[in-house]
């Protein structure tokens, strides 16, 4: 099939465009935006299926915004979920390599929707801001976890946030702190599928400051003063894709729109990390049947990427069989002697034992047996997509 000169030309653009971006990221501000990247038919799709899951879900309870966060999009969201992600990955092309080395992969993928909360005041604006300063290197709010355990308890907080972040607090040793050359990177994501502007709570960043060997402290002090004088708020229109290293200083918006702002956000990784959601496992087959081969490889599913045959990224058993008998070992074990369920069917086996209305005890053992051949099967099939 002929590709006409208009999208063949479009494309050498968006490649020119995402390797000087990849500079940006190594030598630059450490952050870019790709213009145009993605349809807007694809997106406005996105949006709308996005809305409709959002409808289903509470609120956040951090970071005090009208914000819900949609998970697994590729699991249930439909066949423009994979169109986005197959003209990301023409977009990107080899550029990402440039900046995280071999065979980088996308290790999160979600949404979020952001609501309109237009009477905050700029106080309020301001405090919510504040308080949400961090960075997202190397996994995201999991590292406050364990930032709560590794400082004193005498040290408080800035609305439940740990404060000892900065030259305290951090989990990685010297050498392997965020900036520092030769330890890992990662690169975030938003995918735009809105307007995307100060008023309805863009994102801001700090240029340059993923080089500053330093995860900022929320709240108030030369941080957030910093912050509050230099970083930039960054604009968007439907289509684009918005990429910025992991260290970069940043915070939540506010939505002082009149319509929900939505976007998909990312994180791209080396390939010796860890996947910070289960793609691989929850993704059905006729989402991966409409992926492009370079698309499925920057989602690390098996068959898919270099240098790793038939398996996928980490967690996996590399080519290990599984055995049935540990598939029933493991389904007797885990929803049942770890839990109360097993005194719960002690308790409805007995009703049907002494119950005259209820059926013979051969129909009984028959449903029993049949029921947890089943279910080891369905356990068995399970664990193999999970260990593949």
């Amino acid at each position: 099939m002929r590709v006409p000169k208009s999208v063949k030309k479009n494309r050498e653009r968006l490649l020119s465009d995402m390797r000087d971006l990849a500079k940006e990221l190594k030598e630059g501000a450490g952050y870019g935006t790709l213009r145009g990247a993605i349809p807007e038919t694809t997106c406005a799709t996105c949006r709308s299926e996005l809305l409709k899951r959002a409808r289903q879900l509470d609120f956040d309870v951090w970071p005090g915004v009208r914000s819900k966060r949609i998970k697994d999009p590729l699991e249930w969201g439909g066949p423009a979920f994979a169109e986005l992600l197959n003209a990301t990955a023409t977009a990107v092309g080899s550029a990402m390599e440039d900046v995280l080395g071999p065979s980088p992969w996308l290790t999160s993928f979600h949404a979020l929707a952001l609501y309109p909360e237009p009477d905050r005041t700029d106080a309020e604006v301001r405090k919510l801001r504040m308080t949400g300063l961090h960075s997202d290197f190397p996994y995201g709010e999991f590292k406050e976890k364990m930032d709560r355990a590794i400082l004193t308890k005498e040290e408080t907080g800035v609305e439940g946030r740990p404060m000892g972040h900065g030259d305290r607090g951090w989990q990685f040793p010297p050498g392997f702190r965020p900036g520092e050359p030769g330890g890992p990177h990662t690169v975030q994501t938003i995918w735009i599928l809105d307007k995307f502007t100060p008023e309805r709570g863009a994102t801001a960043l700090l240029p340059g400051s993923c080089r500053w060997k330093r995860v900022p402290n929320c709240g108030p002090g030369p941080d957030w003063d910093r912050f509050e004088k230099e970083a930039v708020p960054q604009r968007g229109r439907c289509g684009d894709i918005l990429f910025y290293v992991g260290a970069t200083w940043h915070t939540i918006g506010v939505n002082r729109g009149s319509s929900p702002r939505v976007a998909i956000l990312g994180q791209w990784s080396p390939h010796f990390m860890c996947p910070l959601e289960a793609h691989v496992w929850t993704t059905p087959s006729r989402t991966r049947r409409r992926l492009s081969s370079r698309a499925r490889a920057l989602m690390g599913f098996p068959g898919s990427v270099q240098g790793y045959g038939e398996t996928s990224r980490p967690p996996h058993r590399d080519g290990a069989p599984r055995f049935l008998r540990d598939s029933a070992r493991f389904a007797l074990d885990h929803p049942v002697l770890r839990s109360r369920r097993l005194l719960l069917l002690f308790v409805i086996l007995s009703l049907f034992a002494v119950s005259p209305s209820l059926p013979s005890t051969a129909t009984l053992a028959l449903f029993l047996v049949g029921g947890s051949v089943g279910y080891v099967l369905g356990t068995h099939a399970t664990l193999t997509r999970m260990c593949v």
